[in-house]
């Protein structure tokens, strides 16, 4: 909410200087007190030129004189001509006694000071006994210091009595009067053209209490808020401005204040407005960051306030990481050369490159992996110290099949891809021939090798990936659990094993918003099918774009683990099962899509209005995860079996709304059904959509 302060202006009246002068010269003469080159501080008020008119609460221009009153005002006052125009008759009353003036008077703002003023002067002064003896004076009313100003004119006389009498005042007068020897047959007038004044404010704004994701999360992605609130004693507040590394990023007027605070222009850098007092005393505003327009990385963040005269004051600086866009990769690593088709043991393989990838601050790194005789990534394991491009088999690699795994890694997140297999490792021609391990001669569907049955989903939900296991050389290649019915230390033959959720259909488990529930693995050599006991499972979640780990589980007696899903929302679960403690990756997965519907309350605040009356209908959305910006709802009416969109409106960031519909087009009683609907594919809102219960309103002509 903008905070403003109306203040009363009083008029000063000022008696008009003693100055002979024979007449008041034409147009043309510049009344300069040398407006200032442009410093911090100051803003130029144009109120008569802009049209924005005379009168305004906050000071400006005014009608003023002495004894004899206000004087008489044609039509052509400011803004209709860009000018203020004054005339006086003694012959019609309107002077009383000597040196008696009228004209105008310029009060600046609470808290302001007059630094300069420009205009344009023009008019005459005719006594009808053939003497002139207008006046015209300029009053700064607290300094001493005077100017005369001339102009020579062909028909006019030479010199024209102006005096300037001080700069850095809070009032200025320019009348015109009579020196009282022939006050009663003087007629005079005189006009001020398109007058600017320089208003100089010492004061910079004070900022108040700053709020918001931008200030709170020390990681930027995507629009960050910042609310804040400020005030400024002169001018008033005028601008936002976001500074990155010192850079100036963002900068815009923060409140129009009915129009005042448009910056007419800025010539010099000093800006230009048509009110004496532009801006709003107080705002509470809350700015939208769009961090894509900030490069990725660590940065100084800066976010000021200035007020009319560009004094600038700091509403909050931190460090912030920018991390909007992870790494793309557009192709896979590549070989070189032909051994990769037939690799040997003790001929290297190598890779091309690291594939071709794309993102800012990229930090590559690279392994080489074992797979079985297919390559199947499930049963891919790290080779320890192979990171470079290329690499040599040993013995141990032979009956197995190779690639090359390349994580690319920046401030917004890791992806990781491998390069095709290679063909199987081979002894050397000199060595007896290896036969190749026996394989079932799948490709890893219908849960083997790893792979598990329950992970098609009906839902846009994306599995968490289980993170990689740090492994070294002195990690000892043991499996872990037990197999049920096998000695302890016996591995699964061909070392496959499988991992399912049970009791599901299509990977998929519905869950009711607010409940909590149970799922159940299992855990089985894929050829065999006997149970593994005493096996160590790791547990991913995602919901929404947040990924975590959990805490590991153990199979029990029959390979069975039973997972808690706690109350919540929608969200991936993906179990993962490492053979062998020097596995890197999973070998077996299985992931379960948990799919929650979203909850909405609604309350009218009546059942019964009047056409031209309006309802208010509350309400929130249950279970959390309400994203920053608020969910999106849809308003909808009921035409006889369909439902109709008429509004579409946003909760806040706990989830709550309000809404008000005013009915107009009601002529006979009717009684409306309405609703709210959350609005599908809000990908940063982890729900499925639902919609409200119906609430009625009966509307009456």
């Amino acid at each position: 909410m903008h905070v403003t302060s109306l203040t009363s202006v009083s008029r000063k009246r000022h008696r008009v200087a003693a100055a002979a002068a024979t007449l008041l010269a034409t147009s043309g003469l510049a009344l300069a007190s040398a407006a200032p080159s442009h410093a911090v501080g100051s803003y130029i008020d144009l109120a008569c030129t802009s049209g924005a008119g005379i009168s305004d609460a906050y000071g400006g221009w005014g009608p003023g004189g002495g004894a004899g009153g206000a004087g008489v005002f044609s039509a052509d006052q400011c803004p209709g001509g860009g000018g203020l125009h004054t005339e006086m008759n003694p012959t019609n009353g309107n002077i009383v006694g000597a040196y008696q003036g009228r004209g105008w008077v310029f009060d600046a703002p609470a808290n302001t000071r007059v630094a300069g003023i420009s205009a344009n002067l023009g008019g005459w002064a005719r006594a009808f006994d053939g003497i002139s003896r207008g006046v015209v004076s300029v009053d700064f009313s607290q300094s001493g210091r005077a100017a005369l100003l001339t102009s020579a004119n062909s028909f006019w006389p030479t010199t024209l009595p102006l005096y300037v009498m001080g700069l850095n005042d809070t009032s200025i007068s320019i009348l015109t009067g009579c020196d009282g020897s022939s006050c009663s047959a003087n007629t005079a007038w005189f006009s001020l053209y398109a007058p600017s004044v320089v208003l100089t404010d010492d004061t910079p704004p004070t900022a108040g209490a700053i709020s918001g994701a931008a200030k709170d999360d020390t990681t930027w992605k995507g629009t960050k808020s910042l609310a804040y609130a400020a005030t400024d004693v002169g001018g008033g507040v005028a601008a936002f401005r976001l500074y990155v590394d010192g850079v100036q990023q963002t900068a815009h007027i923060i409140d129009t204040f009915g129009g005042h605070c448009n910056v007419l222009a800025s010539g010099g850098g000093q800006w230009t407005f048509g009110y004496p007092k532009p801006c709003p005393a107080g705002v509470n505003d809350t700015e939208a960051i769009d961090t894509m327009a900030i490069d990725d990385g660590q940065h100084t963040i800066k976010a000021t306030v200035v007020d009319a005269g560009q004094r600038e004051a700091t509403l909050w600086t931190a460090s912030r990481l920018v991390a909007n866009h992870p790494p793309v990769n557009t192709q896979a690593p590549q070989y070189a050369g032909a051994p990769t088709l037939n690799p040997v043991v003790g001929a290297a393989v190598s890779a091309a490159n690291d594939g071709t990838w794309s993102g800012p601050s990229l930090t590559i790194t690279r392994n080489w992996v074992q797979c079985d005789a297919n390559g199947t990534l499930s049963s891919c394991a790290a080779i320890p110290g192979a990171t470079a491009l290329s690499y040599t088999p040993t013995a141990a690699d032979v009956g197995h099949r190779l690639r090359l795994l390349v994580t690319a890694t920046n401030a917004a997140d890791s992806v990781t891809v491998y390069s095709a297999p290679t063909g199987i490792v081979t002894a050397p021609s000199s060595v007896e021939t290896t036969t190749p391990k026996p394989t079932d001669g799948t490709d890893g569907a219908g849960g083997k090798d790893g792979s598990s049955n329950s992970t098609t989903t009906t839902t846009t939900l994306t599995a968490p990936a289980l993170p990689v296991a740090p492994v070294d050389s002195t990690t000892p290649h043991t499996f872990r659990g037990r197999v049920v019915g096998e000695a302890s230390g016996t591995a699964c033959p061909q070392d496959k094993a499988t991992l399912k959720f049970e009791h599901v259909k299509g990977g998929q488990l519905k869950l009711s918003n607010g409940k909590a529930s149970t799922a159940q693995v299992q855990l089985t050599c894929s050829t065999t099918g006997k149970a593994i006991a005493g096996a160590q499972l790791d547990i991913a979640t995602k919901v929404g774009a947040k990924a975590a780990v959990a805490a590991d589980m153990s199979t029990d007696g029959a390979g069975h683990a039973v997972l808690r899903l706690a109350k919540g929302a929608s969200r991936a679960v993906t179990v993962g099962y490492r053979m062998y403690a020097d596995d890197p990756i999973a070998r077996a997965t299985a992931t379960l899509n948990v799919v929650v519907n979203s909850k909405v309350s609604l309350k009218a605040s009546r059942q019964r209005v009047r056409n031209g009356q309006a309802v208010t209908l509350r309400g929130s959305l249950a279970g959390g995860e309400i994203p920053k910006r608020g969910a999106s709802l849809a308003v909808q009416w009921k035409d006889g079996k369909r439902w109709r969109p008429f509004a579409q409106i946003k909760t806040d960031s706990k989830g709550a709304f309000k809404y008000a519909y005013k009915f107009t087009r009601t002529s006979k009683k009717v009684t409306y059904a309405l609703r709210v609907q959350v609005v599908k594919g809000q990908v940063d809102y982890p729900y499925v959509a639902t919609a409200s219960k119906t609430v009625k309103v009966t509307v009456a002509p």
